[in-house]
């Protein structure tokens, strides 16, 4: 089971759809569905101390899995889509843009006008409810209201900004008092904000582990028993210590090299006209072979072949890759990484209450 079919389940439920759902879920009329940015299967399984309600709620499936690369634009996307990167088009942290020939960050490099002109490939399926007028919120952090991936992911949707989860539950919850029934979806980004900080063994980490296990509890313990609660996330979160910290930029790997995308968990190498792709990734796997595993993408019949790299180059477990050229470059201060294929990257909770 995958991300992808998370909301178009969800619309099945609530009656918006009449496709078969994906994933069998009774017909309810509302849905608040928690999207915790960074809480990995493996996280939260590993933080079940903190997490112990999170922990108790019904697992609609024992394999979910995220998108690849393992990050979050391309992972959101999915999940409002309901389609694969290799269809909306948001193929990594850093994407090639054909338009100015470099690469562009999909969290917040993207213009309005990018999204109005369709950056992302495939409609959003909230969009699309909203627009039958079918009732869509997204809950989330004021400073994400006017930014670009909000308006490719949710135009047309009723936003609600509230800083804490706490606040954001509450915010739920008193549209719930006021009569409003429908989809709600509430965006969690304060552990993988953490994480990327100071790390998932670490006790701000944790700290915020227990506040969303109490918010999430409230929530069940306030809403009707006919209101489905599901709980999922974008990625995992893997720690890496500065001793996995790989140069790279320096060598003769960067020969025809034009430039360098992706994030440091698996590099997106775009290679100047007419480069043999054979011969730069023979010169990456003899300096990185024991650290990455170098290829190129696998050939599709998918239409964002433009977006796509010339070459991964994803880390093994335990290692990221810097830009040797920028020593002091703040990313480097990054503990929390996520963006490849492990198991604590990929799997992912898929949990329910009210079932």
């Amino acid at each position: 089971m995958s991300l992808a079919d998370v909301v178009p389940s969800c619309l099945v439920s609530l009656g918006w759809n009449p496709e078969p759902a994906r994933i069998p879920l009774e017909r309810r009329h509302s849905i608040i569905l928690f999207v915790v940015d960074g809480l990995g299967s493996s996280n939260l399984n590993e933080a079940r101390a903190y997490l112990r309600f999170v922990a108790s709620g019904e697992p609609l499936a024992s394999d979910v899995r995220t998108v690849f690369p393992s990050t979050t634009a391309s992972a959101l996307s999915t999940l409002v889509t309901g389609t694969r990167p290799e269809v909306h088009g948001i193929t990594g942290y850093r994407v090639w843009d054909t338009r100015t020939e470099s690469f562009v960050n999909q969290l917040n490099g993207l213009t309005l006008s990018d999204v109005d002109a369709g950056w992302m490939r495939a409609p959003s399926l909230l969009t699309v409810a909203a627009e039958k007028g079918n009732p869509v919120f997204v809950v989330g952090h004021p400073r994400f209201e006017s930014s670009a991936l909000t308006r490719m992911l949710y135009r047309g949707c009723t936003y609600v900004g509230a800083r804490s989860v706490e606040d954001k539950v509450s915010a739920v919850l008193n549209l719930m008092m006021n009569g409003r029934r429908g989809l709600f979806l509430v965006y969690v980004s304060d552990l993988d904000e953490a994480a990327h900080a100071v790390g998932v063994n670490s006790t701000v980490w944790t700290d915020r582990a227990e506040e969303l296990d109490g918010q999430v509890r409230r929530c069940v313990a306030q809403c009707a028993t006919d209101v489905l609660i599901l709980l999922t996330a974008d990625h995992g979160v893997v720690d890496i210590s500065s001793s996995g910290h790989i140069d790279f930029g320096l060598g003769a790997e960067m020969e025809g090299v034009l430039a360098v995308g992706g994030e440091p968990r698996c590099l997106q190498l775009k290679l100047e006209v007419g480069v043999s792709v054979d011969l730069v990734a023979t010169k990456w796997r003899e300096n990185y072979g024991n650290v990455a595993e170098v290829y190129a993408p696998r050939s599709s019949s998918t239409d964002v072949t433009d977006r796509l790299p010339d070459l991964y180059v994803e880390a093994k477990q335990g290692f990221v890759f810097y830009d040797g050229r920028e020593p002091d470059s703040a990313a480097r201060n990054m503990v929390g990484q996520h963006g490849g294929r492990t198991l604590t990257e990929a799997a992912i909770p898929l949990l329910a209450w009210n079932l």
